[in-house]
């Protein structure tokens, strides 16, 4: 399924299954309640087996032969007594049953724990199918974002030179950086395509519209007008991605790697500048961009 498919499935609300109540088959609560705790050996059948080991052991004190009187024979007789009182307690609660069976509410009960076992598994059922219908919504969710996103990059990638780094700028002001476009001027850019400024510091960029990814001659071009530019960072945008040895470069200098989606993806400039731009690291910003989740593209890393 693409996802122009997923958009257009349509989507059942699921109605939750109604809770069965007592009142519905002629009954009250408290009657369902004192025929299920006979009907399913409750508290009265557990009473009900203390009670009988009680009554046994202590006529067991009294009618028991004095020859048994032993230092053991307590020890047995509280195991006979016990086997005994669980029968005799099986017995008579079983006999108990057989006559709640024929009280006049018990059809009433048999009815509505029916109707109440088929209301449980229904309710499994719906809790299935609104965690599948959740699941399979924002699957539709993250494919329609994906497919707008493709399509964004689809357009970047057709624009190709002044009109690329016009673009980027757009952005980076409409994020409420405070960026200039130095080949405006008439002296030339001189290797500079923007720059960002904050607190006395200053960031340089330029942009790449090419095709292919970059490779590390244009970031060893970018350290190079850093150097002379005495700026303070380096940002490279491209529209497609960077090599490995770009990534290498980079690495461990005040240069950050971006893709037109990295620069989309950017919080805006009011959001921990700071600590955005001018991390020693390259932490802070890819963090960001990776809590997003990614376009699934493929090409050399």
């Amino acid at each position: 399924m693409n996802p122009s498919d997923a958009a257009s499935t349509p989507s059942t609300e699921i109605a939750e299954p109604r809770r069965p109540v007592p009142e519905d088959f002629g009954t009250t609560e408290k009657t369902v309640g004192r025929f299920g705790r006979v009907m399913n050996d409750g508290f009265e059948h557990r009473l009900l087996l203390w009670l009988s080991l009680a009554a046994m052991l202590f006529g067991g004190g009294y009618f028991l032969p004095d020859r048994l009187v032993h230092p053991i024979a307590p020890f047995w007789l509280l195991i006979i007594s016990s086997v005994a009182a669980f029968y005799v307690s099986v017995a008579i609660q079983e006999q108990i049953k057989r006559w709640f069976r024929k009280r006049p509410g018990y059809q009433a009960f048999q009815a509505y724990t029916a109707e109440l076992t088929t209301y449980e598994s229904a309710m499994r059922t719906y809790r299935h199918l609104v965690y599948q219908q959740k699941r399979c919504a924002s699957r539709q969710q993250r494919q329609q974002r994906d497919k707008a996103m493709t399509e964004k990059l689809t357009r970047w990638k057709e624009i190709r030179g002044r009109d690329f780094e016009v673009e980027v700028l757009k952005i980076l002001f409409s994020k409420g950086y405070d960026v200039s476009h130095p080949g405006s001027s008439m002296s030339g850019d001189g290797g500079v395509d923007f720059k960002i400024k904050f607190q006395e510091k200053t960031i340089i960029g330029q942009c790449k519209a090419h095709k292919n990814f970059i490779s590390a001659g244009p970031v060893r071009d970018l350290y190079g007008t850093l150097i002379d530019a005495k700026a303070d960072g380096a940002w490279l945008v491209c529209t497609t991605g960077f090599f490995r040895g770009a990534k290498s470069f980079a690495s461990g200098k005040p240069i950050r790697l971006f893709t037109i989606q990295d620069i989309l993806r950017l919080p805006d400039a009011r959001e921990s500048i700071a600590a955005i731009y001018f991390s020693s690291d390259e932490g802070s910003i890819f963090d960001y961009v990776a809590s997003t989740p990614p376009l699934r593209t493929t090409g050399p890393t």
